[in-house]
């Protein structure tokens, strides 16, 4: 696992979750541009132990919005069981 292709990921997860909070569904309604700021922090709180064919999950939600910006938050664990 590459990190920097695992940062892209969480990247783009993130841009995903910002649309689905900033789309109303309304075809009328200008389409949102968005672009990612910055990482404020990236905590590990245990580590991963990958094998070979495991898979990793992405959960995240918008944990804050502002008028103009939002907070994204997102965590990553093994697919086969949550930790917290």
């Amino acid at each position: 696992l590459r990190f920097g292709k695992l940062l892209e990921d969480i990247d783009a997860f993130a841009g995903n979750i910002a649309f689905m909070h900033c789309n109303d569904f309304d075809p009328d309604t200008t389409i949102p541009i968005l672009v990612t700021a910055c990482l404020d922090r990236l905590d590990i709180q245990y580590p991963i132990t990958l094998e070979l064919g495991q898979d990793l999950q992405l959960q995240g939600k918008a944990s804050w919005a502002g008028r103009t910006s939002l907070e994204i938050e997102i965590r990553l664990m093994p697919k086969n069981g949550a930790q917290d």
